[in-house]
């Protein structure tokens, strides 16, 4: 009696770099990599995609009892509830928004890590195409990585595998200093030469309590120069930490602030009244004279001061 091809489902029991076996109601089945593989993905290793232990639906046919194996896959797929068919927790099979770092990338595989989840295997088809074929053409060690990830049988170090991904771009640090324009207890504004105005919080304060300071009135005041560190929030500059610049930023040193610039104009110049002649301008005039009899040398001082 001939044998029909049939569907089932089964567990890969043995995972090689072409090949897998699958452990069904029929006996083992024999799965040749090209019936994992659809002919729009880019994947020459089985292990990308299957690790053994994992629950597969597959579609089988009749062969001469070869590798051992009366018949042979020519359609599997991933089932969505494998994770869960091994007895993994629910509500621990899958992940989203993992951000991993790589740590070794091949041509067709790479792995990451995750100070949550620990090791991250991650199979070049998890990430779109459109970044390229050869995953070390467009990713390094190092790099930071948004992934969805499953549970899978520890292989490699790694119970998680990636079943989508994307680069990540962690937001740049921006570095520099300015002068408190507006405070209060727990906020201060401060005006920087480069990057315009930035918001402290008294969160990221780094320079320290003076003793017993309660708050931001305690460490700094109007005016104050100050050294951050900021990354671009809401259309704003926000300070990540940030210090008096005679203390400095913990683990670093910054050049002192740029003094903030006066405009002026030829119409308009403020000039600043030297404290003298402030006290010269509160002389009678009866004493003024006298002045010039005892001290002839002040005349050209107090004359300069009438011109003011």
């Amino acid at each position: 009696l001939q044998m029909a091809e049939f569907s089932a489902t089964g567990t890969v029991t043995n995972v090689q770099t072409k090949f897998a076996f699958i452990s069904a109601d029929r006996g083992t089945v024999f799965c040749p990599l090209a019936a994992s593989v659809d002919s729009s993905e880019n994947c020459s290793d089985m292990t990308e995609k299957y690790s053994i232990g994992d629950i597969v639906h597959f579609k089988a046919a009749p062969q001469s009892n070869k590798n051992g194996c009366t018949f042979r896959a020519y359609h599997v797929t991933l089932s969505l509830k494998s994770s869960l068919y091994q007895g993994f927790e629910s509500g621990d099979i899958s992940r989203e928004d993992i951000i991993a770092e790589i740590t070794l990338v091949q041509e067709t595989l790479a792995y990451g890590v995750s100070e949550e989840m620990g090791n991250i295997f991650i199979p070049g088809a998890a990430f779109s195409t459109a970044y390229g074929n050869r995953l070390n053409g467009f990713l390094a060690p190092g790099d930071a990585v948004a992934l969805s990830i499953s549970r899978q049988s520890e292989k490699n170090g790694c119970k998680w595998r990636a079943v989508s991904a994307e680069l990540f771009y962690l937001p740049q640090i921006v570095r520099g200093t300015g002068f408190v324009t507006s405070l209060t207890a727990t906020v201060a504004m401060v005006q920087s030469h480069e990057h315009g105005i930035v918001r402290c919080g008294i969160l990221a304060w780094e320079g320290g309590t003076r003793g017993n300071g309660e708050s931001l009135h305690d460490v700094v005041c109007f005016g104050s120069s100050v050294v951050f560190e900021t990354t671009e929030c809401g259309g704003g500059q926000v300070a990540s930490r940030w210090s008096l610049s005679s203390i400095g930023l913990i683990g670093e040193t910054l050049p002192p602030p740029l003094a903030p610039s006066i405009v002026t104009s030829d119409s308009f110049t403020q000039t600043v009244t030297p404290i003298e002649r402030m006290v010269i301008k509160c002389i009678s005039e009866s004493v003024k004279h006298d002045l010039y009899d005892r001290v002839p040398l002040i005349e050209k001082l107090l004359d300069e001061v009438h011109l003011l």
